[in-house]
């Protein structure tokens, strides 16, 4: 009888110092913002693991803000084809321009960012050479477009998902 009240106690005393431990971490995220005038964005990332790279990157990318376990998320910048369309109709578009790979499965809906309507977009799959997990988030302003995007290897997507949306969900229009 005292075994079993004395494994309970432990359970429970192990579960609140986690549950504690998680609300502390949760709280302390301590967050700094990257500003690019130029393109007239800001976003926030966590000050403690992620760190912003502006050099050897793709085509229209702007930023790639780096963190733990090779996650990082992307911010590009190129003007958008679809910028004169209504909102419903360039969704239709990317979700039409999506169905073209079978190799790799979409889900797709609309987000708000900065207060405009995002089309939000999740690709997860297999290519040749790579797995893909990665989400996508698509907002314009007049002919300016923005893909901001969250990546990281399938196993880990996740686990930094939550502090990946807190990142997307900062970005800023100047």
């Amino acid at each position: 009888m005292y075994a079993i009240l004395f494994v309970t106690v432990l359970l429970i005393l192990g579960t609140t110092a986690s549950f504690y431990n998680y609300q502390l971490v949760a709280s302390q995220d301590q967050f700094k913002t990257y500003t690019n005038k130029d393109y007239g964005f800001s976003i926030d990332y966590p000050s403690t693991g992620w760190e912003p790279r502006e050099v050897d990157l793709n085509p229209n990318e702007v930023v790639v803000i780096e963190g733990p376990q090779d996650v990082h998320v992307t911010i590009a910048a190129s003007p958008v084809a679809y910028a004169n369309m209504t909102f419903t109709d360039a969704k239709a578009k990317i979700d039409e321009g999506l169905g073209n790979d079978t190799d790799i499965r979409v889900a797709s809906n609309t987000t708000t960012i900065d207060g405009k309507q995002a089309i939000q977009v999740v690709y997860y799959g297999n290519t040749l050479f790579t797995k893909l997990k990665n989400m996508e988030i698509v907002l314009w302003k007049g002919t300016d477009g923005y893909s901001l995007n969250f990546e990281s290897d399938p196993g880990y997507f996740t686990t930094y998902l939550p502090q990946g949306m807190k990142i997307l969900k900062s970005f800023r229009l100047l």
